[in-house]
């Protein structure tokens, strides 16, 4: 057994592998397991996402549900809940199932604030919608703008923002609202296969109304607009360049895609790469200096059924130009021999100047962004042709110069081209841009040496000495002076040459006089000395001693013509004849020189200040005053007749029209004119113009006048010189007379009347030379120019005030005047603001200020603008009628310091007031009140004053009779005495004393101090009796009168305070019953113990 058992072990462990049965077995049991936990894996992932899901729509929802509490909790206006139909008109309901419709739209509106338009005031409160459209399932939140319209999705505003997504149903439910103030809101979410809902009842804290206001239709019209970042690109040929993406904005917009493409004509090669994206291509050899390139939206507007469109202008850089040119030589410009634009020297150094043109050069490449520093500079610097006429080509160069060397030798009339090449178009793709330059080569200039006998002046003996022919032989006195004259006033001179023989003298005497030049003109004269003996004689002689011979006129005139220099400085090169170096001198035109302001003019016009004839500081006798003569050159004082001349002309449109000028021997026209107005005297040894002008004749004298200074020229050459020959010139005889007019010395004046400040009033309408603020700060008067109040003008003389002249519709010249001038400076507008006027006072205290108007003029400016029209002001605050007329005056009001009478005094106050008043259409017609005086009665209980104005009055017992001519009031706060009545009769009760006899009380009336009726003005003590007619205290009518006789009345003054007793007899007795006090003026008496 036990070896049957072994040999059973040993078999098995030799058993090393698996059977196939147990292979698939084990497979089995692996994919069973792995199915499992990858089942697991898989479920366990979905669980989670879809948890995840449910958690962000849930975290969503809620959130939404918590922007719309906090909105509907504070709600305090009204709330609205609106379904709209398929016109999208809105239909109010209180829950869904109200609704007839199944709405796909839905809003709730939150009011907190009025509708604009409403009447209501606005606060920092809004209106709020929230809004819920089925076709994207998404719930929106909009605030309404300021005209309280509420911005709808797919609008570019910040108001409406998407609050939440995959919202399949939105409900309002506001039943409960008036009653409980409980909003029932609920959603219903979708997402994947999940569903669900939330519910939420939101109590409104204030009370508010349901679904009040009116609700607009929604507007679901597609609006679109497009704009670009870059209105301008600069790009190069060849360059590739990606547009920033637009900005497509709009309304119920759904697409923003939008189209790009080229408009235009353009190159080959240049288009858009990619119409969808905005990628533009341009061309290598793109030509075109600028094309668009146009952005379209696939949208299209409702409106006007066509999509927005933008535009971007594209410009192509690059070079379209080489420019070259002659910058500088190192050739002297001497009398004009300088050479041309396209010409060099032989043996000159030039330097050629170049400059690149071309599109948007110095702008960076929106593309490749280099560096623009070295857009224009050249490179390439070369000969193309004449290089063998150069010394070593080009000598020097650089980014914008090249130089180079002409030979000496260089054939005259030969050219050399030069080129160069822009250094930008050589880096870029597109052909190298080049330009050239061709200069002719002309002769080298001969030199000349200046003439030793000085500068020539006309009517001037020069003695030629003999340094000009030193090396000539002395044995014989035979010289030619030969002499050309450049005329170097035109751009052609022209040669005028003459050859002068003398035999008699070393010293050869010269005055340009002889050749009859314009004294006008600007001449270079070239002399040379020749010996009028052939060399070879001269050599004979000098080896032999004897045989020296002078050469014919006709020997000399062949041999020099045949070998003299055809141009400046026309050298004479024959080897037969000796002779000097050519010597050169200018003669420059004659100039006069005048002084004017301050400044010499030497050869220059002059334009004289504008001569104002309204300006109070113009010279009117004179209208040339300050021009002063200093002096004449190039030519010989006493050569020049008695004096100057002038020749006065008027401008008349584009044309000059003489009034007084000199032809040659004598004036034309008149010196008188314009009936006086213009006289023009100029006589006298070099004297200056004098014009006068009047102001008689505006329309005539006012205008630009010319003046040209001339002088008459004599020529006094005593004898015509011996010649060989003239040459394209006339000897002049001594004694000719000729006129030349001084054109570049010319005088302008402008004589104008012009105002600085125009004025428009019902007392003058014209313009008024006032100062301009430049003048008023050398003007006394102005002295406070920096105040910026309102002051006044130092004006000392208030009765003329201060006057400027004026010029009316009609040109009639006349004066203003201002007693009063207002002004102030305007720190902030640099500039002036003035109020000239006129003030008076009238007799009786009326003051009428009559303003011009307000006017304002910059600091340096030459015209005053009116701001503010004329207006008159004045202090009428007293009418009164006389003789079927009004008049206006002034009458001091109590709250005056100058009220005439005592203020808020009791007692009625008597004056004799005199009112003078004035017709306003005239202010110089006066009359006055009628009155003899006048009563002030004071009412402390309104505080108002009356005025009676009493012509005459009658008092009979206690009654008076007031005649007057007017009663006016006033009353606090009022500014006229307001007339109550007119013309006409007042009864007053006018008892003014109180007395008690026999103990029984009466009243009675006695006239007071300041009264006409005054019994006591001649006889203080009436002590044989006084009767008056006394009345009952009660009989305050005076219907019963009771005479009555006091055995004695006096009254005594004691300064102004006048004392009245009166006296009974009681028993045989004196006996004092009243004793009473009134002053001067006083309208009452006052009864004392």
């Amino acid at each position: 057994m036990e070896r049957q058992m072994r040999k059973r072990v040993r078999i098995q462990k030799q058993n090393s592998g698996f059977s196939l049965v147990e292979l698939i077995i084990a497979i089995a049991i692996l994919v069973i397991v792995t199915g499992a936990v990858c089942s697991f894996i898989v479920i366990t992932s979905r669980n989670y996402a879809n948890g995840n899901n449910d958690i962000n729509v849930q975290q969503e929802a809620q959130l939404a549900l918590n922007q719309m509490s906090d909105v509907i909790i504070d709600a305090t206006r009204s709330i609205n809940y609106v379904g709209y139909d398929e016109s999208n008109q809105p239909v109010k309901a209180m829950k869904d199932s109200e609704f007839t419709f199944t709405p796909e739209k839905k809003a709730l509106l939150v009011y907190n604030v009025e509708v604009p338009g409403t009447g209501g005031a606005a606060s920092e409160l809004h209106n709020y919608m929230f809004y819920w459209q089925k076709s994207d399932e998404n719930l929106y939140f909009s605030v309404a703008d300021a005209s309280g319209k509420f911005p709808m999705p797919g609008e570019s505003s910040d108001d409406c923002v998407l609050l939440a997504e995959n919202v399949t149903d939105f409900q309002v439910d506001l039943s409960q609202v008036e009653e409980k103030r409980v909003v029932k809101l609920k959603l219903s979410f979708k997402t994947g296969n999940r569903k669900f809902e939330m519910v939420n009842n939101i109590t409104v804290r204030n009370k508010v109304v349901i679904n009040n206001e009116d609700i607009a239709p929604l507007d679901k019209r597609v609006r679109v607009s497009v704009s670009v970042k870059e209105p301008t690109v600069v790009l190069e040929p060849g360059e590739t360049y990606h547009f920033s993406t637009p900005k497509v904005t709009g309304t119920n917009l759904l697409n923003k895609a939008v189209t790009w493409s080229v408009e235009g004509a353009v190159g080959e090669g240049t288009s858009m790469t990619d119409t969808a994206n905005g990628i533009l291509k341009i061309g290598e050899k793109e030509t075109h200096q600028s094309f668009q390139v146009k952005v379209t939206t696939n949208a299209k507007n409702d409106d006007s059924n066509s999509p927005a469109e933008a535009a971007i202008t594209v410009y192509v850089k690059r070079i379209t130009k080489v420019t070259l040119y002659k910058k500088s030589d190192d050739v002297e410009d001497t009398d004009g021999n300088k050479p041309g634009a396209l010409e060099v020297m032989q043996g000159s150094t030039v330097v050629i100047g170049g400059s690149a043109d071309g599109v948007k050069l110095g702008n960076r490449c929106a593309s490749c962004e280099e560096d623009t520093t070295k857009d224009k500079y050249l490179t390439d610097w070369k000969v193309v042709d004449g290089a063998g006429l150069l010394e070593g080509g080009i000598k020097d160069s650089d980014h914008e110069s090249a130089t180079i060397q002409v030979k000496t030798d260089a054939a005259v009339g030969s050219t050399i081209t030069i080129q160069a090449t822009s250094d930008l178009s050589k880096r870029k793709v597109y052909d190298n841009v080049s330009g050239t330059i061709t200069l002719k080569v002309v002769k080298k200039k001969e030199s000349t040496k200046p003439l030793p006998s000085g500068d020539l002046e006309y009517g001037k003996i020069t003695m030629v000495t003999g340094s000009t022919i030193s090396q000539f032989t002395t044995a014989i006195n035979s010289h030619v002076l030969a002499i050309h004259i450049v005329d170097l006033s035109t751009e052609n001179p022209e040669e005028t040459r003459a050859m002068l023989c003398y035999n008699n003298d070393w010293e050869i005497p010269l005055d340009p006089a002889f050749f009859g030049l314009n004294l006008n003109r600007r001449y270079a004269f070239y002399i040379q000395g020749i010996e009028c003996v052939a060399w070879e004689n001269v050599q004979h002689y000098y080896q032999y001693g004897w045989g020296l011979q002078r050469a014919t006129d006709e020997d000399v005139l062949q041999e020099y013509q045949s070998n003299v220099l055809s141009n400046a400085p026309f050298t004479y090169y024959g080897t037969k004849f000796r002779s000097s170096e050519v010597y050169q001198t200018t003669l420059e035109p004659v100039q006069v020189t005048f002084e004017y302001g301050g400044k010499h003019y030497s050869g220059e016009n002059i334009v004289f200040n504008t001569v104002n004839l309204l300006s109070n500081s113009v010279d009117t006798s004179n209208i040339l005053s300050g021009l002063s003569f200093k002096k004449m050159t190039n030519v010989e004082h006493n050569h020049i007749l008695n004096n100057m001349k002038y020749s006065v002309y008027k401008k008349n449109e584009d044309q000059w029209n003489p009034i007084y000028v000199f032809k040659g021997q004598q004036y034309e026209g008149n010196n008188y004119n314009y009936n006086g107005n213009l006289v023009i005297a100029n006589e006298g040894d070099y004297s200056e113009p004098r014009i006068r002008i009047g102001t008689g004749d505006l329309n005539n004298v006012i205008g630009t006048y010319r003046i040209v200074p001339g002088i008459y020229f004599k020529a006094t050459t005593s004898q015509k010189p011996q010649n060989i020959i003239w040459s394209n010139c006339e000897f002049i005889k001594s004694g000719t007379r000729t006129y030349y007019e001084l054109p570049e010395s010319t005088f302008y004046v402008t004589v104008t009347a012009e105002g600085t400040m125009d004025i428009k009033s019902d007392r003058f309408t014209g313009s008024v030379c006032f100062p301009l603020p430049a003048e008023m700060k050398n003007n006394s008067i102005f002295t406070g120019l920096n105040q910026t109040e309102w002051h006044d003008a130092n004006i000392q003389d208030k009765d003329n005030g201060v006057e400027y002249k004026t010029i009316d519709s009609h040109n009639n010249i006349s004066k203003i005047k201002f007693n009063r001038i207002r002004y102030r400076y305007i720190q902030s507008e640099n500039a002036y603001e003035v109020e000239p006027m006129w003030e008076t006072t009238k007799p009786g205290g009326l003051k009428i200020t009559y303003s011009c108007g307000v006017y304002k003029c910059a600091a340096n400016g030459s015209k005053w603008q009116c701001v503010q029209g004329a207006k008159e002001t004045n202090n009428v605050n007293f009418k009164f009628d006389k003789n079927n007329k009004t008049w206006s005056a002034h009458v001091p009001l109590p709250t005056d310091d100058d009220f005439m009478f005592t203020k808020e005094s009791i007692e009625r106050q008597k004056n004799q007031l005199k009112v003078t008043g004035y017709n306003v259409l005239e202010w110089n017609s006066s009359n006055e009140i009628s009155n003899r005086w006048t009563y002030c009665d004071y009412d402390s209980a309104t505080g108002s004053y009356t005025l009676t104005f009493v012509t005459d009055e009658q008092t009979q017992g206690i009654t008076k009779t007031i005649r007057v001519s007017g009663v006016y009031s006033w009353k606090p706060g009022e500014t006229q005495w307001q007339k109550s009545q007119g013309e006409g009769t007042l009864k007053e009760k006018c008892a003014n004393i109180n007395i008690t006899i026999n103990g029984k009380k009466y009243i009675t009336y006695i006239a007071e101090p300041s009264n006409d009726s005054f019994d006591f003005r001649w006889n203080q003590d009436i002590s044989w009796g006084y009767s008056r007619s006394l009345y009952e205290s009660s009989d305050v009518d005076g219907t019963s009168p009771k005479e009555y006789r006091f055995s004695r009345a006096r009254c005594v003054p004691n300064g102004d305070i006048y004392t009245l007793e009166l006296y009974i007899k009681v028993n045989g007795v004196e006996t004092l019953v009243g004793r009473y006090t009134c002053t001067s003026a006083g309208t009452s008496w006052t009864q004392v113990n």
